[in-house]
């Protein structure tokens, strides 16, 4: 076992920034789930009711009232009679109320995907835990609804063998536990609006009304001061919606490599079908100032819309023939509810969309920003799918020159 541990009344031998310079970026590399498994034990480690709580909530309360703390990062274990190492991003041991001795194992995900080898090796190796007497918990934490899916659909399919709890969660749970904590801890604050600023918890509802109020301060000279304020709060909050929307959807077909993007009057996801090109043609997402597209909304009470988009550099053969070739996907989107034509053909005044189709009456009435985010997801899905899923169209779009 690599480092030895940290415990939770000596955190002066944990310093944050010493960890994090561990993980600073090199080339084709991201660091950023080691930043955020950094973050997160910096803050536990501060907090023993907190971490008390957390080894509660990733055990699924099969661990109660944990005290005696030890903190790892990257400690390194090799299963016996191999010379293979496994990493956990975060180990945790201590004594719960009965004073018997556990120890959870965690793997985080943020980037990275489930690998049913990976769990099965931690499986493995913690066995030797649980036969030395020390009871044992393996958790797995990603924002990726179908991964979370994936993993639990393994623990359940393939029982451990050696009686070690299992669990599978969102990172929304976890910045559920931590949000309350944050009101008198600058740090925790802190991480907790960097989870919220990256789609890992606290997603907030949007409103058709915020959608009426940005338009009308947008058009208003008198509010031009005011929209400034209003159009950064209301896009952070549509891009967000984007990311949480991806995460439930990223196993579709075309979005291996898809990213959020907030700008010419949309926030979307843009992918360039998974083929790895860079180049990327296809987005779907929330019109919220239809200007820049030379469109309209659909309904003019309603300025907020989905819309995908498929943008291309006009080639020897002009923009004509390429918006010809998607003709029977604009007759898929129309099925699907979209207007493929808006503005009465205003759109086609931007030499760069091949393609455009708006539907408004999307669902934005929603108790919570997750369940918004699940109830909109199926709209995202179907317009992709329209795209990726037929072999003719996604040809035609692979052939459009990248813009």
């Amino acid at each position: 076992m690599k480092n030895p541990p940290v415990r939770v009344d000596d955190v002066h031998k944990r310093n944050l920034f010493v960890s994090l310079l561990n993980y600073r970026p090199r080339y084709r590399r991201d660091s950023r789930e080691n930043f955020l498994t950094e973050s997160l034990v910096y803050v536990l480690s501060q907090d023993e009711k907190l971490l008390s709580n957390f080894v509660e909530l990733v055990s699924c309360n099969s661990i109660i009232g944990g005290r005696n703390f030890s903190l790892q990062t990257q400690a390194h274990f090799r299963i016996d009679g191999t010379s293979r190492r496994n990493i956990p991003d975060i180990v945790i041991c201590g004594v719960d109320k009965s004073k018997e001795k556990f120890q959870v194992w965690i793997e985080n995900k943020w980037g990275s995907r489930v690998s049913s080898d990976q769990l099965m090796r931690y499986r493995t190796a913690l066995s030797t835990s649980r036969t030395r007497g020390t009871r044992a918990h393996l958790s797995f934490i990603s924002p990726i609804e179908d991964d979370i899916v994936r993993a639990r659909k393994f623990f359940d399919l393939r029982p451990s063998q050696a009686k070690i709890t299992e669990s599978a969660l969102n990172w929304h749970d976890v910045y559920d536990l931590i949000r309350p904590s944050a009101k008198t801890d600058s740090l925790s604050v802190e991480l907790a609006d960097f989870m919220k600023q990256n789609a890992l918890g606290g997603i907030e509802v949007v409103t058709l009304d915020e959608a009426k109020n940005y338009e009308r301060l947008l058009k208003t000279t008198a509010g031009k001061t005011e929209a400034k304020s209003s159009q950064r709060e209301f896009r952070r909050k549509l891009k967000i919606l984007c990311s949480t929307i991806l995460q439930k959807i990223q196993n579709n077909s075309g979005l291996r490599d898809a990213y959020v993007q907030d700008g010419y009057g949309r926030a979307c996801i843009m992918t360039d079908g998974g083929g790895g090109e860079g180049d990327y043609r296809v987005s779907v997402g929330f019109l919220y100032n239809p200007i820049d597209h030379k469109t309209a909304f659909v309904d003019p009470a309603k300025p907020l819309d989905i819309a995908i988009r498929i943008q291309a550099k006009p080639d020897a053969n002009g923009i004509a023939a390429a918006r010809k070739s998607l003709a029977p996907l604009a007759h898929k989107l129309e099925k699907l509810g979209y207007d493929c034509d808006p503005n009465g053909g205003g759109w086609k005044r931007n030499a760069h969309t091949v393609l455009i189709g708006q539907r408004t009456g999307i669902p934005l009435e929603s108790q919570s920003g997750r369940a918004q985010a699940e109830a909109l997801a199926p709209f995202f899905s179907a317009a992709f799918a329209a795209v990726f899923d037929d072999p003719k169209i996604r040809a035609a779009v692979r052939k459009l020159n990248p813009y």
